[in-house]
């Protein structure tokens, strides 16, 4: 388990990331308070992670590129079973998978995305929303369980020209 307080340099925390096994790509940011359990973890570049978010790579998590999740988001990759009552408090029924979030993914503040999703590309998971289940490219998610509300514009082109949006 890693964890960033204040007193580690920002600088320093993609560095601490990779020495504990993860792969994490250039120009990452990664604010206090964050939370990784190291397993399978890879990370793309220009990552943003706000406050308070935990990451659990038990299975496996990949981030790809421009990936920012806001604060207090939870990315996880273990799930358990359902057993019969008297086995369910049983460590052995836990299940590790993959959780993915594709390229361009914005994770609103407080969402939690669950063991075994796939945020498609270009998607915005909404503040609080609950993924229980894999998300198409280019859609807004939102709500518990999170569901599509609308798609999302695809742009060729960055939108951006001199920091005002180009219509």
């Amino acid at each position: 388990m890693v964890t960033f307080s204040r007193v580690m340099p920002m600088r320093l925390r993609p560095v601490l990331l990779r020495l504990a096994g993860a792969k994490i790509g250039r120009k990452s940011n990664i604010l206090d308070n964050c939370e990784f359990r190291v397993g399978r973890l890879s990370i793309g570049e220009m990552f943003a992670c706000g406050y308070g978010v935990y990451i659990d790579a038990s299975g496996s998590v990949t981030i790809g590129d421009r990936v920012q999740l806001s604060p207090f988001v939870r990315v996880l990759s273990a799930d358990h079973a359902i057993m019969p009552s008297r086995y369910r408090r049983d460590w052995r029924d836990t299940i590790l998978k993959e959780t993915r979030i594709e390229d361009g993914v914005w994770v609103g503040i407080g969402a939690t995305i669950l063991a075994g999703v796939t945020v498609g590309e270009g998607c915005v998971v909404g503040a609080g929303a609950v993924v229980t289940a894999s998300c198409e490219p280019n859609g807004l998610y939102v709500g518990l369980p999170a569901r599509r509300v609308r798609d999302l514009p695809v742009e060729t082109a960055y939108p951006f020209e001199g920091g005002q949006i180009v219509h």
